[in-house]
């Protein structure tokens, strides 16, 4: 046990005691001082009832003072590092606050990202929806042949979501075959570097003008 660490202690019979055993009391002289140290010998008083010597383990000397067993709180069951300055200071009132203070503190750090977290994805759910009916108003335009209103819709649905893969593949169909075209491809490559569809479409683009 170092300095700073908390023990647990659990109540014991007298007779359950063994020699090793580490033991809480209260001394005698000063029975509001609470006293850990290890049991070194088990005797007895004139009446036969046992008498406990004990010696701290960084004491060189045994405690001068007998435990009878009226005195012994326990003997420690558990050690946890460092625990006892966190008791400590729980017994202060700026403990106290800090304690009661800190778990508020993070629930509200936690409230703001979850609140956060929940506006950004619903603001791009709105990009979403809002790319996708673009890009299904820019496919209308391109059957019905108008491409100049069509490259419009399409630039505004690659502006309201750059992920949006159909919108990069139909402003392409409404540019002419070549440079133009294969471009377009390959910025919507740079935003969705992971695109089967734009691949695919960039290489037929790229073999295309290659055997033209």
């Amino acid at each position: 046990m170092h300095v700073g660490d908390l023990a647990i202690v659990a109540p014991v019979p007298a007779d359950a005691l063994r020699v090793g055993d580490i033991i809480t009391y209260r001394t005698p002289q000063q029975p509001d001082r609470v006293v850990t140290h290890r049991l070194v010998n088990i005797g007895q008083d004139r009446d036969g009832r046992p008498l406990f010597q004990t010696k701290g383990d960084a004491n060189n000397t045994i405690d001068r003072v007998a435990i009878d067993q009226g005195a012994v709180m326990g003997r420690v069951a558990l050690v946890v590092p460092q625990a006892g300055y966190l008791v400590v200071l729980a017994g202060r009132p700026e403990g106290k606050v800090l304690l009661i203070g800190l778990p508020l503190l993070l629930l509200a750090i936690d409230q703001v990202r979850s609140t956060r977290k929940r506006r950004e994805q619903e603001r791009a759910a709105a990009r979403d929806a809002a790319a996708g009916t673009l890009v299904a108003q820019g496919r209308a335009a391109l059957q019905s042949g108008d491409t100049k209103t069509a490259l419009v819709l399409f630039d505004h649905a690659v502006a309201a979501d750059p992920h949006q893969e159909d919108a990069w593949l139909g402003r392409a169909e409404c540019l002419p075959a070549g440079p133009e075209r294969q471009a377009a491809l390959e910025a919507g490559l740079t935003v969705n570097p992971t695109s089967a569809r734009l691949k695919s479409a960039l290489e037929h683009t790229t073999s295309d003008a290659a055997s033209g």
